[in-house]
């Protein structure tokens, strides 16, 4: 559908500016995105503000968005599926943070995100996955020194938080990188590889 409306769009577009087919590609692929993220955004808002996890939403989302884009990783092969389980995904961040945890809690998942984040980075990010394997070399290191840096300034704000008793806030800090550093992760790319391969034989089935 929502394939279908972009290129509806894009046609209109490539028609008032003369431009051959390939460009009616091009403009469809961008228009697609475009309107696949804001509608996103919106569904994934408007169920936060239903289930009353706006604020620990927004914070888990700008986390998590802010590794992906770097990092990179795993996208599943319809928007459809990439979409619901994205929205579950930081949902489920944003219902965790509310939950009560002990300080012991807290320095465990600060440990393992960073570490997981710091051997991430020097490994994987961005040569392991596929969107970003033609980088060179020069490129991929100021990648992997931005995410470095965003994962330092993501843990030390989450801390902050949770020395002035914003627990939410720290917790959805930690799930939101923690996320988008294991969707970089070989791991990572198994597991929602598999997730995706039954969820299209699942379609096929009731086909």
């Amino acid at each position: 559908m929502l394939s279908k409306i972009s290129h509806k769009i894009a046609n209109q577009i490539s028609h008032e500016l003369n431009e051959n087919d390939e460009k009616i590609e091009i403009y469809a692929y961008g228009l697609e995105l475009l309107i696949g993220s804001i509608l996103q955004l919106i569904i994934l808002f408007l169920l936060a503000w239903i289930f009353s996890l706006f604020h620990q939403t927004l914070v888990a989302i700008i986390a998590f968005a802010s590794i992906r884009i770097l990092c990179g990783g795993i996208h599943m092969s319809s928007y459809l599926r990439c979409l619901s389980c994205g929205l579950l995904i930081i949902l489920f961040f944003a219902k965790i943070s509310t939950m009560q945890y002990s300080v012991y809690t807290f320095v465990l998942l600060i440990l393992i995100t960073f570490v997981l984040g710091i051997v991430s980075i020097i490994k994987w990010i961005p040569s392991y996955t596929e969107q970003k394997q033609h980088i060179n070399n020069s490129n991929a290191k100021k990648i992997k020194s931005i995410s470095l840096f965003m994962l330092l300034v993501w843990m030390g704000l989450s801390i902050i938080f949770y020395h002035k008793g914003i627990y939410d806030y720290s917790l959805a800090i930690i799930l939101g990188v923690l996320g988008g550093v294991f969707l970089a992760t070989p791991l990572g790319h198994t597991i929602f590889g598999k997730l995706d391969d039954s969820l299209v034989a699942l379609s096929k089935r009731r086909c």
